[in-house]
């Protein structure tokens, strides 16, 4: 579906959004993953676990662990 350009409206991420979103389990092995990823031309895949969102892998993250190096932790309280 085409966006209506003509009237002027605030863009939303549901604008914008990957649907049905695609998902993958902590157990999921890093090829299937980057497989997936190459597949649909994405740059990012929720994990879940149990039907909870426990991650995001990113195609930074599967570079780095294909260089051997891993994404600093960031944490926020």
């Amino acid at each position: 579906m085409a966006m209506d350009l003509s009237k002027p409206r605030r863009l939303t991420v549901g604008d914008v959004m990957t649907h049905p979103v695609i998902t993958v389990a902590p157990t999921a092995r890093y090829a299937d993953v980057e497989r997936l990823m190459a597949q649909h031309h994405f740059s990012a895949v929720p994990v879940l676990d149990g039907g909870a969102l426990v991650g995001i892998v990113t195609d930074a993250d599967l570079l780095l662990k294909a260089e051997g190096r891993a994404r600093p932790r960031t944490f926020r309280f």
